[in-house]
Parts: structure tokens; C-alpha cells; sequence
């Protein structure tokens, strides 16, 4: 089962499990970081890129290359991340911890579901 069909299948099962028509269940394939590959709009505004025609070559390519932005993660060292850390100099991983825009729209939900205990 390739990793695509396997989240497939679990956000299936969640919704059978559910069976809620207001609940669609997601289950994101990758890191975040892979959302950023869904197209080049944007990538020229970062300070470190400064729309260098190299940068935004190897972005570009990243793009043609992997139509899906989920199917980038090939491995440890070709993650989205890593590839960004390879293009911009100083990147750093983005984690629900490092963006304030995750905290102010989502903290509430995110502390309430960090919280819920697991049922025997």
C-alpha cells in the first residue's frame, strides 16, 4: 500500500468510524513544509531569496517535478525542509510551536485536543 493509499484508508475509516456527515476527516502526508511547494507565489518575498534567479530556479524545479507537493518527501535528506534549508540560507524547520499565527488562530482547538486523554 503506497503512503498516499494508506492515508486514504485511514481518513476513511475515521469517517465510517465517525459516520458524522459534518466530520471530514484529514490527515496531512508530510510535513507542513510540503504545502509551501503547491506553487511559486510568494517564495520571491522571502529576505534571503531576493528573487536570485538560481533560488528561484531550484524552486521551480522542486514544483515541476513533484506535481503533488505531499510526494516530496522522498527521504531524510530530501524532505521539503531539508530542501528549503538547502535554498535559503538560515531556514529553520516550522513547527506549531515557532508560528504565531498557528498559536492565535488554532491554540485554542490545538490545547483542547492536546488535552483529551486516551480512552481504555
Amino acid at each position: 500500500m503506497s503512503p498516499v493509499e494508506r492515508v486514504e484508508f485511514l481518513e476513511k475509516s475515521c469517517s465510517e468510524d465517525i459516520n458524522e456527515l459534518r466530520y471530514i476527516p484529514y490527515i496531512q502526508l508530510h510535513e507542513f513544509e510540503g504545502l509551501l511547494f503547491t506553487k511559486m507565489d510568494g517564495f520571491e518575498l522571502i529576505p534571503a531569496i531576493n528573487n536570485d534567479p538560481i533560488k528561484i530556479s531550484e524552486l521551480q524545479e522542486i514544483l515541476i517535478n513533484y506535481p503533488n507537493p505531499e510526494l516530496i518527501n522522498e527521504g531524510s535528506i530530501t524532505a521539503p525542509s531539508k530542501r528549503l534549508s538547502n535554498i535559503i540560507p538560515g531556514y529553520r524547520k516550522t513547527t506549531l510551536r515557532t508560528h504565531n499565527c498557528f498559536r492565535k488562530y488554532f491554540g485554542i482547538s490545538f490545547r483542547k485536543v492536546s488535552t483529551i486523554q486516551k480512552l481504555d
